[in-house]
């Protein structure tokens, strides 16, 4: 298993005795890449390849403005080779937060990349409604065949995808066609189940944090629009502009007096947590407990906790997961928790 630590360094963790022994040295040292770190910037996310064969990172370039970089490693069994770094992408940050940075491969072997709208309070240049930029939006590429010359591809069935060579001309006046969701603040973070259902956890503004789920029948979130900045939650905001009838509204949300900062989870799946499976698990970074979302069939959820006992779950910032979906919860402050049922 392996973990980031936000300075740049990925650690190879090993279960021994029942717990995850750190490496004493880097798997992968970054820190030089990432540069001086400002505000919400930093490693904020890794990727394996479907195939193993490859390690992906997003993380900030200090050195560059805070800029976001999407970069791939070879793997060489279970030994990252630090010189074979091929950059995938490369966006502009305006400000030092609402980086995003979570990628993940989804069950069709397409990279997915969440990235928040930029920063500033308000999201003060429209970013997240804006179809030519890839800030506050959700990503998908193709990045199987990736070269220097074409680092990836764009899948076709993608929303905003040109079908033909006129459109490819024109899609970088009309819309990015790497875009797969938007109107995101802040994604922190998205799961992807192998049925296709998206899951985010999207960072709130003054008032409210949310969830948004949509199942793979109802497209998976090809294509939909969550909102922000037009709205926060499912309330309207202040801001200017007409509000389209097919923006998709969170199936749950809370106000910051039950906590003000979301951190998104883990579908629960196989039998890592009895009696919890298909449900998602996530917390939020000022309230240290653990909180359910229930699905339901008509596409609502319902809402619940957790009881949690044994080691203080602290401020948690991510959910990790193995191979056998078994759950993680990951503190800012260092300790990474299995989560398990106490049959007690």
């Amino acid at each position: 298993m392996y973990a980031t630590e936000l300075s740049g360094a990925v650690i190879a963790l090993t279960p021994t005795s029942g717990k995850l022994s750190a490496e004493s040295r880097p798997a992968l040292d970054l820190t030089e890449e990432v540069g001086e770190i400002e505000g919400e910037q930093g490693l904020l996310g890794l990727a394996f390849s479907p195939d193993g064969e490859y390690l992906f990172v997003s993380h900030t370039d200090g050195d560059r403005d805070g800029e976001s970089v999407i970069a791939r490693y070879s793997m060489s069994g279970d030994k990252i080779d630090p010189d074979s770094r091929l950059e995938i992408l490369r966006l502009k940050q305006p400000f030092s937060n609402h980086n995003g940075g979570h990628l993940e491969f989804g069950p069709d072997g397409m990279l997915f990349i969440g990235f928040g709208d930029g920063g500033g309070q308000g999201d003060p240049s429209g970013n997240s409604q804006n179809l030519k930029t890839l800030l506050g939006k959700l990503l998908r590429i193709d990045v199987s065949a990736a070269t220097r010359a074409e680092p990836y591809a764009i899948p076709a069935d993608n929303p905003f995808a040109p079908t033909s060579a006129t459109e490819t001309k024109q899609s970088a006046t009309t819309a990015r066609p790497e875009i797969w969701s938007y109107g995101l603040r802040n994604p922190w973070r998205f799961a992807l189940t192998s049925a296709g259902d998206l899951w985010i956890a999207d960072v709130g503004g003054s008032e409210t944090e949310e969830v948004d789920w949509v199942r793979a029948q109802d497209g998976g979130g090809k294509g939909a629009n969550f909102g922000w900045s037009l709205k926060e939650g499912s309330s309207n905001t202040d801001a200017s502009g007409d509000r389209p009838a097919d923006l998709v509204d969170p199936v749950l949300e809370y106000g910051h007096d039950e906590g003000s900062s979301i951190t998104g989870g883990r579908v629960v799946r196989g039998a890592s947590l009895p009696g919890l499976e298909g449900f998602y698990i996530f917390s939020d970074f000022s309230v240290s407990e653990l909180r359910l979302a229930l699905p339901q069939a008509d596409g609502s959820v319902r809402r619940a906790k957790l009881e949690t006992t044994g080691e203080k779950l602290g401020q948690i910032v991510s959910f990790g997961e193995d191979n056998d979906g078994a759950l993680y919860a990951v503190s800012i402050a260092g300790p990474i928790l299995e989560l398990s049922i106490d049959n007690g």
